[in-house]
């Protein structure tokens, strides 16, 4: 069950969106080469750009702040958010509803996968552990926005 909207923190919709991320890159590993697969793959790669961005712009800066490693995991997220990003561009770049798709959306959905893992595993308890809860809240909000807009960019590492 999702939480109500006014008293989910940014753990809960952070966690949201990477089961909808998982889900998606899912479908679209699963999917017929073709059109379905095509928009399927494209709505993906979005998302997990969009997904990128968010996490660099909210969750970094709170990661540097309150870890004594913060600089050291921000920049080992940054890191594997660039490797998504090298595998969404060689997907794009083959075509998602090319032959090479496959092996690409595999490989991307099992990098995004990895990295979900360490982020819910190793980063977003200890949001929990040393944010108050309207911080934790107020970031909930700005995360919501940034993750359902269909304009923002990704992060100026993934656009060159």
């Amino acid at each position: 069950m999702t939480p109500d909207p006014g008293h989910e923190d940014v753990v809960d919709v952070l966690a949201d969106d990477h089961r909808t991320l998982l889900a998606l890159l899912d479908h679209a590993a699963a999917a017929d080469p073709g059109p379905q697969r095509s928009d399927l793959a494209l709505r993906a790669v979005n998302a997990v750009r969009r997904h990128c961005a968010t996490e660099e712009r909210l969750l970094h800066p709170v990661l540097r702040r309150h870890l004594d490693d913060g600089e050291r995991c921000a920049e080992h997220d940054t890191e594997e958010h660039e490797q998504l990003e090298e595998l969404a561009t060689a997907l794009l770049d083959a075509g998602p509803g090319s032959p090479a798709a496959g092996d690409l959306l595999h490989r991307l959905t099992t990098s995004t996968r990895h990295h979900v893992e360490g982020v819910e595993g190793r980063r977003l308890p200890v949001l929990r552990e040393r944010l108050t809860v309207t911080e934790l809240q107020e970031l909930a909000r700005e995360a919501r926005a940034d993750l359902h807009s269909d304009d923002r960019p990704g992060p100026a590492t993934m656009l060159g």
